[in-house]
């Protein structure tokens, strides 16, 4: 599932954020993008992953994360059960995250908010986004009762 919306915002320890700039950040109409070595991260968010100073763990459950987010833009949006399924799998990429970042509560929010606005920057992908969380809408969800981090 999705996380509070807001603005993506770089923290105090965090490399430049990408921004907008068409040679920096995949604004192609692909839901997609490049992910040319097939890891599930666009490449322009692996480049930010890898740029971050971030420890081993860290990049790890960050980069969970970013695969999580990048499946929710291919879910069927008619597909609850699909929709039910991305969203756990996203739930536990961001408790893998709040675990490898504690007992620092707010940086992961700021990461989860910063990998959202990312992969969710095009027309194309927000809109798949708003979908994908319209698809959720009136499901109940509890934290994670399994490992969370790959």
């Amino acid at each position: 599932m999705g996380v509070e919306s807001g603005t993506a915002s770089a923290t105090a320890a965090a490399a430049p954020a990408l921004t907008q700039e068409r040679d920096t950040l995949d604004r192609s109409s692909t839901l997609t993008g490049v992910d040319a070595n097939r890891d599930g991260i666009r490449d322009d968010i692996n480049q930010w992953l890898e740029a971050q100073a971030f420890t081993a763990v860290q990049q790890k459950a960050v980069a969970q994360l970013a695969r999580a987010f990048q499946e929710l833009l291919l879910v069927d949006a008619n597909d609850k059960t699909a929709a039910r399924a991305a969203a756990d799998k996203d739930s536990q990429a961001i408790g893998c995250v709040y675990l490898a970042f504690r007992p620092d509560s707010e940086r992961p929010s700021k990461i989860a908010s910063q990998i959202e606005a990312l992969t969710a920057n095009t027309k194309e992908r927000a809109m798949q986004y708003i979908k994908y969380n319209a698809a959720l809408g009136g499901m109940a969800f509890t934290l994670p009762d399994k490992p969370v981090c790959d």
